[in-house]
């Protein structure tokens, strides 16, 4: 029945997907007759087939999928194709991808928990295929601690510049630059200043969390302030080490007002007059006072009777597609901005709105649309010149879509998850939700005498470290590496003392309280993990994960069907579990990859400004692609390519599949039939057609 039900549902979409891809054909059809074109070919079933993979799931299809869609004979071949690679996991890894560089998410600030947590909020919207309105509405509106309102994390992420983030969020939810009015009103466009701080006024009163902006932790700080004991020096950097974990956990309504700058000039304000919030454009929400003014803005910002809300979703997933977005540039809309062909933006802005803001089922129309099908546009096109949409535009691979491609190449499963980091990150996150939910259990007087035991310790220990950094000085004047590599260790366990007595005094003593309260273990208290630090927890997560005999048992059936000898077998696990932790999709990685890596060399964002990423070709790409070791790894006997092509008949066949999704043609078997494998990949790798999307 469940089955029955789920194929009509189907059937269903795919219908309404057609229809709606010809209404959209339609309209392209009578633009290019009112500007004397014609449309492009169709496109062959092996360029539809690389560049929807690309498109939809970020790397090219495998051999094993290539050949699948080719042996398929069903005239609706290519909509089951579309329908499955919306499904699969894939979708989600791509696409996070593109909205990481939006949203500018990164995982690399470690001291601050919330950027995992952001990347994570990314990955669940995509995966869930949440409405975007309401994945939105629900950053926008978010308040309280990270792990009930993982949204926070939207405004965690300009901790500190709460000016800054509105203008952010209008820039790319609402496709405005209102940036520059910031200061002064905007130049070039019809924003004032007071236009500015209107609109920032409706999110100013949500800050971010602070251990001293909570009552019961402030009022154990006005119990330190006073005393005089022996420990009062200690006092302060013991609270604040302890408390440090309360500090962006989430955000906190203050309801503080915003103010006019000192320095305001218009005629509409005064410096320091408290301003009232009110929108930039569209219908006023309702008048809303305190927090509920944040849910107001919210749903003003994401409402389908916004002006451009709607406007900008579609253009972003319509660009994706087709190279270029109908209305350009779609973050810096202004009254005078007109769409390319205006009855199309029409027709998209109210399918999005009937579809509910279903961004997958947005996708699929226009995967279905003969436009997206056709032979793509080929003749270069000049910034600011406009496309007519003929077919997507030629254009490079990103640098997430090659490291993708490349991974696949190497790893046989290559949209496995990172097991490491989720694992990781699950543990490290029920350690500090537990922390934080078990110091607000404790009393300002209980804090107080926690951190004054605490602090007897640092003093304790104060001379002794004064002692030994005057020790390691010396020894490191002397050249004397032996000594200060002695000394380290001996600072290391005071330093470590220091901790263990926090832990003592504050930390365990908080637990107990939780574990008592909710009747459960608590994970830093009695967990597996428990007394376990950041670098000490990623090393033990990792070694349980490449536990090689549990992989033994998981592998074995690949190791037979593949025929592996019993004397490789070992070294094909080995392998394997390194592909596992190394060649990974570009999300599964760090957020964004370090310095040098071979995505930030070909373009990847740095994450710091909105949409950063470059496909410009440089020099040190083609390095990378001729010297790196990523062409070693292509071709090492136990990972993809080389698995697949160990059978195969028609070896340059084959890797013309692998590597370019189609055959090659007579001259190009002639010319290589006496060729080496190694040199066939190379030469295809460093081609001209591997990095593009056509």
């Amino acid at each position: 029945m469940r089955l029955g039900l789920f194929f009509l549902l189907l059937s269903f979409v795919s219908l309404y997907a057609d229809e709606a891809a010809s209404r959209i054909d339609a309209l392209l059809e009578r633009h290019w007759q009112e500007k004397g074109l014609s449309p492009n070919a169709p496109a062959s079933d092996e360029v539809f087939l690389r560049r929807v993979y690309l498109d939809v799931i970020g790397r090219i299809p495998t051999l094993e999928e290539a050949r699948a869609f080719w042996a398929d004979s069903g005239a609706d071949k290519r909509a089951r194709l579309i329908d499955r690679l919306l499904a699969s996991d894939g979708y989600a890894l791509h696409w996070f991808n593109y909205w990481a560089d939006v949203l500018r998410a990164q995982s690399q600030l470690t001291r601050r928990g919330h950027h995992a947590v952001f990347c994570d909020l990314i990955r669940e919207a995509l995966r869930s295929n949440k409405p975007y309105d309401q994945w939105v509405r629900e950053m926008l509106s978010a308040r309280g601690d990270i792990f009930n309102a993982p949204g926070t994390a939207f405004y965690l992420r300009d901790t500190g510049m709460p000016l800054d983030n509105l203008a952010n969020l209008t820039r790319i939810f609402l496709g405005t630059r209102i940036e520059c009015a910031q200061c002064h009103n905007h130049p070039f466009d019809k924003w004032s200043q007071m236009d500015f701080y209107q609109m920032a006024a409706f999110t100013h009163g949500n800050e971010f969390s602070h251990w001293k902006k909570i009552p019961l932790f402030r009022a154990a700080l006005d119990l330190v302030g006073p005393y005089k004991g022996p420990e009062r020096p200690k006092m302060g950097v013991t609270i604040e080490n302890a408390l440090s974990p309360q500090t962006f956990a989430g955000m906190v309504w203050t309801g503080l007002p915003l103010k006019l700058p000192h320095d305001y000039q218009y005629n509409d304000g005064k410096p320091h007059e408290a301003i009232k919030p009110a929108v930039m454009f569209g219908k006023a929400p309702p008048a809303a006072t305190g927090e509920g003014q944040l849910d107001a803005f919210a749903a003003w910002a994401t409402s389908p009777e916004n002006p451009r809300f709607t406007t900008v979703i579609v253009n972003r997933l319509w660009k994706r597609l087709f190279g270029l977005a109908n209305m350009e540039p779609l973050d810096e809309i202004m009254d005078s901005s007109t769409p390319v062909i205006p009855a199309l933006q029409r027709e998209l802005e109210s399918q999005m709105k009937v579809l509910r803001y279903d961004m997958k089922a947005f996708l699929r129309v226009l995967l279905h649309t003969r436009a997206y099908q056709s032979q793509c546009v080929r003749g270069e096109i000049a910034a600011g010149d406009s496309s007519h949409f003929t077919g997507p535009v030629l254009r490079r691979m990103t640098a997430e879509q090659a490291w993708d491609s490349l991974v696949t190449l190497i790893n046989p499963e290559p949209d496995l998850p990172n097991r490491v980091m989720h694992d990781y990150l699950r543990r490290s996150r029920a350690i500090a939700r537990d922390t934080i939910l078990s110091q607000r259990l404790m009393s300002s007087s209980e804090i107080f005498e926690g951190v004054k035991a605490a602090a007897a310790t640092y003093v304790r220990n104060a001379q002794t470290a004064q002692r030994l950094q005057k020790e390691l000085e010396a020894a490191r004047a002397a050249d004397d590496k032996a000594l200060a590599k002695q000394i380290g260790l001996q600072m290391t366990t005071v330093e470590n003392n220091q901790r263990d007595a926090v832990s003592a005094h504050l930390i365990r003593p908080a637990a107990q309280k939780l574990a008592a309260k909710e009747k459960r273990s608590v994970a830093h208290l009695d967990g597996p993990d428990a007394g376990l630090r950041g670098g000490d927890l990623l090393e033990k997560v990792g070694a349980e994960h490449r536990d090689a005999t549990k992989w033994q048992d998981l592998l074995a059936p690949e190791m037979q069907r593949r025929a592996i000898p019993e004397a490789s077998r070992d070294a094909f696990i080995k392998n394997r579990l390194s592909m596992y932790t190394t060649y990974l999709r570009a999300s599964e990685l760090d957020q964004p990859a370090p310095g040098g890596h071979f995505l930030r060399e070909f373009g990847q964002s740095d994450r710091e400004v909105i949409e950063n990423a470059s496909a410009d070709a440089s020099i040190t790409q083609a390095l990378q692609m001729m010297n790196s070791s990523l062409i070693p790894r292509v071709l090492d006997p136990w990972n993809a390519l080389m698995l697949d092509l160990r059978d195969e008949s028609d070896r340059v066949e084959a890797i013309y599949l692998a590597l370019l999704t189609r055959k090659p043609t007579a001259a190009e078997k002639a010319r290589l039939k006496d060729a080496s494998t190694e040199d066939i990949v190379f030469a295809l790798l460093n081609g001209q057609q591997f990095l593009f999307v056509q």
